[in-house]
């Protein structure tokens, strides 16, 4: 309805014709120009971006570069390393080669310098220093190598400088060229001179003999033949009856309470273990658990001649 005024509107005057062309090339015009403006700043704007894209990728290049370099440092700063490490312990393994052999220059002459105990004396008195296979990393085949070197005790083994021991196992074929014999020098020095404290500590860190593997909680090898020369064998890991003075029934009641392992038990305070024995099923006034943390403890920490010591003083967990 609107066009048809527009149209009359025309037809009644001729001259209005001209004015809605002028009219309608106008709009048009200020159309076209206001396109132009706003495709102008969209072309500005996408420039801008592109600028700015490059620019940031330029940056994240040389973020990358930067990121490539300080890698290939890391990467040498870490073969260093390693290869410290490498070097302290074949020092480590020499020290203890040099400590051997001094100790049996010392047993040679009857002398025993600076208060040391004699550590051949002393470890017979326990394992046999004939006994090559305590040392981790030393199994049946090995030691039958070793002793056919003429490496047949604890303080040969110690004596060996480690490049020596490679030497025969690179002799002895492929099967025995992987084995890395660095700690075994200062393994059989330990067992030498009686250290088991030190000797189960370290073994327990050891996998195959390597430094920086083991677990630092399974039993170790010289662990495992201690435990059967001192009677422990019996009793299994976290077993709490290895306590003197816990049995099956105690044992029980402290499972119940929560106290389960070795750890849990070296945790518990005295109070608390009397508080469970007092509140369990059963007569337990004659258990006394004074020792007990102490008891497991030494167990926990691999020092298993001061828990023989200790416990060869008690009656039922009481001091004598």
């Amino acid at each position: 309805m609107e066009f048809d005024f527009l149209f009359l509107q025309v037809a009644a005057c001729p001259d209005c014709l001209w004015k809605v062309i002028l009219m309608f090339l106008l709009a048009l015009l200020l159309g076209l120009l206001l396109g132009y403006i706003i495709w102008g700043k969209y072309k500005k704007m996408v420039a801008e971006a592109k600028n700015e894209t490059a620019e940031w990728h330029g940056k994240y290049n040389t973020l990358e570069s930067d990121f490539a370099s300080l890698r290939y440092k890391y990467d040498e700063l870490e073969k260093d390393n390693n290869g410290y490490k490498t070097t302290i312990r074949r020092l480590e393994a020499d020290k203890a080669t040099l400590d051997a052999q001094l100790v049996r220059l010392r047993n040679e002459m009857n002398v025993v310098g600076s208060g040391q105990p004699d550590g051949g004396a002393k470890s017979a008195s326990l394992l046999p220093d004939s006994d090559l296979q305590i040392v981790e990393g030393i199994g049946p085949k090995i030691e039958e190598i070793l002793k056919a070197k003429k490496i047949k005790t604890w303080a040969d083994l110690a004596a060996t400088p480690v490049d020596q021991i490679k030497s025969i196992l690179d002799e002895a074929g492929p099967n025995f060229r992987i084995h890395d014999p660095s700690t075994w020098p200062k393994q059989a020095l330990l067992a030498m001179k009686g250290d088991w404290e030190k000797l189960i500590a370290m073994q327990r860190g050891l996998d195959g003999g390597v430094e920086g593997k083991g677990d630092g909680d399974t039993p170790s090898k010289a662990e495992k033949a201690i435990i059967k020369k001192l009677g422990f064998h019996k009793f299994k890991t976290d077993d709490l009856k290895i306590v003197e003075g816990i049995g099956p029934k105690i044992e029980e009641a402290l499972n119940a309470a929560g106290i389960k392992t070795w750890k849990d038990l070296a945790g518990s305070s005295v109070k608390r273990i009397q508080d469970i024995l007092d509140q369990a099923e059963g007569n337990f006034n004659l258990a006394d658990p004074k020792t007990w943390s102490q008891q497991v403890e030494l167990a926990v920490e691999g020092r298993w001649l001061e828990l023989k010591a200790l416990q060869d003083e008690l009656i039922g967990g009481k001091k004598a």
